[in-house]
């Protein structure tokens, strides 16, 4: 539902199917009957003055109040809000892992490595002996290779 200062009589022509279906006193009216939980102001940033009476007077609801953050933050669809210091900020990328989650991240890496490797080495030697008694040569094939610039090195 949308609802504007100036009611359901205001004329604009793409906010969605239903329209404008109300004023501002409207809306408080449904809120102030547990009819609404959110309210969302998609007002342009521009309009410092009106968003700033509009949010005191709905501080009085018992709804949460949600500034729609404009355009160019739609673009980055996974822009957060958060704080640089003291200052708001939109951030728009952040790095993949900070702190202590890196670090944790290589412990899970190589404790899931062992236990793989514990639990798939019965299997592996298996398969080694069942090469060894089929196949009279390696059971890992090994081979000499040219590289870069003519460089031979083994491979394994």
């Amino acid at each position: 539902m949308f609802f504007s200062e100036n009611g359901a009589n205001e004329l604009v022509t793409d906010i969605g199917p239903k329209g404008i279906v109300g004023s501002i006193d409207d809306l408080f009216a449904l809120c102030r009957n547990d009819l609404i939980d959110d309210i969302v102001i998609t007002l342009p940033w521009t309009e410092d003055a009106q968003i700033n009476g509009l949010v005191r007077r709905l501080r009085a609801l018992p709804c949460a109040v949600h500034l729609c953050p404009g355009a160019l933050a739609v673009k980055f669809g996974s822009a957060r809000f958060g704080t640089v210091g003291d200052t708001p900020a939109l951030e728009v990328t952040s790095r993949s892992m900070e702190g202590w989650a890196s670090v944790w991240k290589v412990v899970q890496d190589r404790l899931f490595a062992c236990t793989a490797l514990l639990f798939l080495l019965p299997f592996m030697l298996l398969i080694a002996l069942a090469i060894k008694r089929e196949s009279p040569g390696p059971v890992l094939f090994r081979q000499r290779r040219c590289g870069f610039n003519q460089h031979v090195f083994k491979h394994l």
